[in-house]
């Protein structure tokens, strides 16, 4: 059993661009679609392990606005 505690955290795009060497991140993707990153964790003895998570970015609609009205009696 690993008895070891992690070192070090690196999450990366698929081409390799470092995009975070902390245990959580978050990241804007200006454009929807498929994405993938990458994490890889190594311990203390210098084993690692890395898994690809998929990503699918979804555009965020632009609000929109929304009311009704009602005229009651005369003007």
């Amino acid at each position: 059993s690993d008895d070891t505690g992690i070192s070090s955290y690196l999450w990366e795009t698929l081409e390799g661009v470092v995009l975070s060497n902390s245990a959580i991140f978050q990241k804007t993707y200006l454009e929807s679609g498929f994405q993938a990153v990458k994490l890889t964790v190594t311990d203390d003895e210098g084993a690692a392990s890395s898994i690809v998570y998929p990503i699918n970015v979804l555009q965020n609609p632009a609000p929109v606005a929304q009311f009704a009205f009602t005229q009651t009696g005369s003007t």
